[in-house]
């Protein structure tokens, strides 16, 4: 494995019971809006559990160039094409300049075409054997998502499909990095999908004693960590990201999300559906995804757990945490996003990972809803019922958490591009580089209206020489031609350089959160300045 590929996500798309598209699935996420409700698709009058988390408001039309390939594709393929789509325009790769014979698709689903199953078995009994559809398999194998995305963009590089339940797309996403870093390919479209919302899937998991039967109150039925939980909610969708190397995404001047640095994967080799108590696999596997990415649980700022609402593994998972992150673990945030998406089974992991980027670019963790009555044996920090910002759960010292204020509250992380740009100003002054590891958690308020902010650094000496490490002038490209003047001062305190003021001037007005990348960085030289 080439450690020297670094991996980053572009494009990301979402296809959900919280909204189809990115920005409707985040601000539904983070107002704690749940999207359960009865399930529409089939009556479930006979049915123990009658409540799901259904995709709405969709048409598969809208994301195939040919019409016929519908009718010939599962649901979960259709869920999989519309979410590809969305992260591929999201990327802004040009498809007709990137070498596709080393651009992959790792799509995969746990369970795979159910409802086509459920059809043609229903033909098969009632019609008999010479009126099953010649497209039966095809529709119902797990890996025809990735086939069909390939064939619809002509994607030629690594193709696979990876079936391992609920950590089906997680792996997916987790593969592709490693193939990335391996050097088999460049880029990949990477995610999960699932559409298990089918009579067969709903007596299946309702056998099992695995679903919740609060019918009545359908939106308060997934509730993690709550002691009152009885078990989760079914649902349906698809989470795909565009999986790139740093340096190929950097050429084509690609806006990027983040970065992914550790991937960890283990057995619990313990029962077939139940945790052991201890979480011990889970631990395991949290713990080679910190390895990989040579961090410790102190730089961890945020986890959006599995936590489906089950009794025993919201139980293990804190346990788990806690194996890993020992004194940390009280002091890390924690989520389930599932509270209100409910349970994507396959897709969920990929979902996760894009309430992931998100909650990094705005800097911003979604809540747990429905925690009310907290388990006593689940007793970490779950973000209860609101969001927050992720600034107060960080481990930085005050000093070290840099905000660009103004008048408007709303505030982000720095994208990865502007980054890239404080590392590369800061990279070039020795008195400013023990500063760089604490970059990524740099928060940026929202210019909405233009005009100057200034990033200011917690309280300095008063004593303080200010020393001016150097003025930089980045252009990005953006849809306005915004062009973007920075200054950083650094005030030099016995060995302890601080960040005191970024000014940022904005002209014309830039809209968050409208892409952009640094074409160019120009540095000048520093210069001692008594001056405020």
């Amino acid at each position: 494995m080439n450690n020297d590929r670094r991996v980053v996500i572009t494009g990301l798309g979402v296809v959900t019971p919280v909204g189809n598209g990115l920005e409707t699935f985040w601000k539904n996420l983070v107002e704690g809006k749940s999207g359960i409700g009865r399930i529409q698709a089939f009556d479930t009058a006979n049915y123990d559990c009658k409540i799901g988390g259904e995709v709405r408001d969709f048409d598969p039309k809208n994301f195939f160039n040919n019409a016929k390939d519908v009718r010939r594709t599962d649901r979960f393929v259709q869920l999989a094409m519309a979410a590809s789509k969305m992260s591929i325009q999201d990327s802004g790769v040009d498809l007709e300049k990137v070498n596709r014979d080393r651009f992959g698709v790792i799509v995969s689903s746990g369970i795979g075409g159910l409802k086509t199953l459920e059809d043609q078995f229903s033909v098969l009994m009632n019609k008999g054997p010479q009126r099953v559809s010649a497209f039966t398999i095809p529709m119902l194998i797990s890996n025809m998502a990735s086939g069909v995305i390939s064939m619809e963009f002509g994607l030629r590089g690594p193709n696979m499909c990876i079936v391992t339940a609920c950590a089906t797309s997680n792996n997916s996403i987790g593969e592709s990095w490693r193939m990335i870093k391996f050097g088999d390919a460049d880029i990949f479209v990477a995610g999960g999908s699932e559409a298990a919302i089918v009579e067969l899937g709903l007596a299946g998991f309702s056998a099992m004693k695995a679903l919740s039967k609060r019918n009545d109150e359908p939106e308060r039925a997934s509730r993690p960590f709550d002691r009152d939980r009885d078990g989760f909610v079914i649902s349906e969708g698809a989470g795909i990201a565009i999986v790139e190397e740093l340096e190929h995404a950097k050429k084509r001047g690609a806006k990027i999300y983040c970065e992914l640095t550790g991937y960890g994967l283990s057995a619990d080799a313990y029962h077939m559906t139940a945790p052991p108590e201890d979480g011990g696999g889970a631990a395991r596997a949290m713990q080679l995804a910190l390895d990989h990415a040579k961090i410790s649980p102190g730089d961890v700022d945020y986890i959006n757990a599995h936590a489906t609402s089950t009794g025993l593994g919201d139980i293990s998972e804190t346990q788990a945490i806690k194996k890993v992150f020992g004194e940390q673990a009280n002091k890390v945030s924690i989520s389930s996003t599932k509270s209100m998406t409910g349970h994507l089974l396959g897709g969920a992991g990929a979902m996760e990972m894009a309430a992931c980027a998100l909650a990094i670019r705005d800097g911003v963790i979604p809540p747990t809803i429905n925690l009310e009555n907290p388990d006593p044996q689940c007793d970490l920090d779950y973000t209860a019922n609101k969001a927050k910002d992720s600034a107060s759960a960080a481990t930085t010292p005050p000093w070290l958490r840099l905000r660009l204020r103004n008048r408007h509250r709303a505030s982000r992380l720095l994208r990865a591009e502007e980054l890239e740009l404080l590392r590369a100003i800061l990279g070039k002054h020795s008195a400013a580089k023990s500063l760089l590891s604490a970059i990524e958690r740099v928060r940026v308020r929202d210019l909405s209206d233009g005009g100057m902010g200034s990033i200011e650094l917690g309280e300095g000496s008063a004593n303080a020489r200010r020393m001016s490490v150097c003025v930089a002038e980045a252009d990005y490209v953006d849809p306005d031609g915004v062009s973007v003047s920075i200054a950083i001062n650094v005030d030099q305190n016995g060995d302890l350089f601080e960040v005191d003021m970024w000014k940022v001037v904005f002209s014309p007005l830039i809209q968050y959160p409208n892409s952009r990348t640094i074409r160019n960085i120009r540095c000048f030289s520093v210069e001692d300045s008594d001056s405020g």
